[in-house]
């Protein structure tokens, strides 16, 4: 049956803009969409279950996590089939989350949103100038500070430390995106999808090949296995860096159809992590002061090309002893760039299927001499730094987490300045030869990146938003000039 006809089948629900992902990147496009031009109707579908009062907003912003910095929140599932012969033969990304609930990663992901360095990882295919006014936009979407912890002691001891001890590196504040709670300024509301959208299933995309038009997206509702069509005139796709591709690759957007890039050029930071202890001698005036909280970075250099977060955070990669008084633990994440290359890539099963039916994918990961040579580099200026301010945590010595522990993948949808065979989409992140399809997400960064890539991915969605919004425009007196 090709796509038209399974349209002409069903009575398909109608939009403007049809957005597959309830995650950050999805909200961008949802709310900036709405905010350029009210009267557009926007259509968004979710394959998991909404697990927070509000639609997708953060764990971190729950009663029971505020009021306690010490419970601990954590992303369950994994995006591999690790029983499969294909991925067990091959190396991949064995500690690669995958989050399949409204909100997606934005309800767990750390709210840093550092800029990438301009000349280590930031991409050329758009100017400087667009840059700044694109990270102004999104940083307001985001609601970003770097001050919400500056009434912080901890905070200014563990700064005024690293300064003291690195005279060539300055300590700063970490870009956060969150925002105190003005009626209870001891608590912080972390931005989540819900942040981003105010107030405000499973996926094939149906193509008809004469025009290279999106036709209709077929959505399954998972309870009932009732199948719907949803037709719009343009269609983004936010699903995750992985599953996106896998929408795609389902769709016959794949190498055979002449997308050669699909699921290539895939990166991942190395992650080398510690906890210390402070010393106590340090702190002890400070055990009654409910200002002890830290968000600190050493920014990416050209010297150092890393990025580093010091904090104290709900998520961590041990149990904490009894013993130790949670209060005085420093957690230290240094995350490194990966050289993006063709053979880096996920692939996708003509006969696994994964829990949702759709194509089970196949992660091919390994890194460079050069990336591991670095991680090391990284790995021993961690460990400076740490001895700098205090002793290690029982079961908190240095070490590498396993791949895909970043959550940062990349590149699976990259960018790119010409239909080459080196791309998937082009700058307003449109599939190259698809006029109505647009894709959202990590997956279109197409450089190198140590630091986290979420506000990137926000720049990219907003110019692709301002295309969506040209073109609907377009379209609308179009349909005017003919009646």
């Amino acid at each position: 049956m090709n796509a038209h006809d399974k349209i002409n089948k069903a009575a398909p629900l109608q939009a403007d803009v049809l957005i597959v992902g309830s995650g950050l990147i999805g909200a961008v496009y949802a709310r900036t969409i709405i905010d350029d031009d009210p009267n557009i109707n926007v259509l968004m579908v979710e394959l998991g279950k909404q697990e927070t009062r509000l639609i997708g907003d953060h764990k971190k912003n729950s009663n029971a996590v505020q009021g306690c910095g010490d419970i601990n929140t954590s992303v369950h599932e994994s995006v591999i089939d690790h029983g499969s012969a294909e991925q067990q033969s091959c190396h991949g990304l064995p500690a690669a989350p995958i989050v399949r609930e409204v909100g997606g990663m934005g309800s767990y992901w750390s709210c840093a949103i550092p800029e990438q360095h301009p000349t280590i990882e930031r991409s050329d295919i758009l100017t400087n100038d667009e840059w700044i006014i694109l990270h102004d936009h999104a940083k307001t979407l985001f609601d970003s500070t770097d001050t919400a912890f500056n009434h912080s002691i901890r905070h200014r001891w563990v700064k005024d430390t690293l300064v003291r001890a690195h005279q060539d590196r300055t300590g700063v504040n970490l870009p956060l995106a969150c925002k105190r709670n003005i009626r209870g300024p001891e608590c912080v509301r972390w931005t989540s999808p819900a942040t981003v959208l105010g107030g405000l299933a499973d996926p094939e995309l149906l193509i008809d090949e004469s025009s290279r038009r999106v036709v209709g997206a077929e959505i399954t509702d998972l309870q009932t296995n009732k199948v719907f069509i949803a037709k719009a005139r343009k269609y983004i796709i936010c699903a995750g860096v992985v599953l996106t591709a896998g929408i795609l690759f389902n769709s016959d957007i794949r190498a055979e159809t002449g997308y050669a890039a699909l699921g290539r050029y895939l990166t991942e930071q190395t992650m080398a992590v510690c906890q210390v202890v402070m010393s106590h001698s340090l702190m002890q005036s400070m055990w009654n002061d409910p200002r002890c909280h830290e968000h600190i970075t050493i920014p990416i250099s050209i010297e150092h090309p890393w990025h580093t977060q010091i904090q104290r955070d709900l998520y961590y990669y041990n149990t904490i002893p009894t013993s130790v008084d949670p209060r005085l633990i420093l957690d230290l994440r240094f995350f490194g760039y990966v050289k993006p290359v063709y053979h880096n890539y996920v692939e996708f099963s003509s006969q696994l299927k994964d829990q949702f039916g759709m194509p089970q994918p196949i992660v091919h990961y390994r890194v460079t001499k050069a990336d591991t040579d670095r991680a090391q580099a990284m790995m021993r200026n961690m460990k400076t730094t740490a001895a700098i301010l205090g002793d290690y945590l029982p079961g908190g010595e240095p070490r590498f987490l396993a791949a895909g522990a970043a959550t940062h993948i990349c590149g699976t949808t990259r960018v790119g300045k010409e239909d080459d065979g080196h791309s998937v989409v082009d700058r307003h992140s449109k599939v190259w030869r698809l006029s109505n399809l647009c894709i959202g997400g990590c997956g279109v960064i197409e450089t190198q990146n140590a630091c986290n890539p979420t506000l990137t991915a926000a720049c990219f969605a907003i110019v692709g938003v301002r295309k969506v919004v040209e073109e609907i425009h377009a379209l609308n007196h179009q349909t005017k000039s003919l009646e």
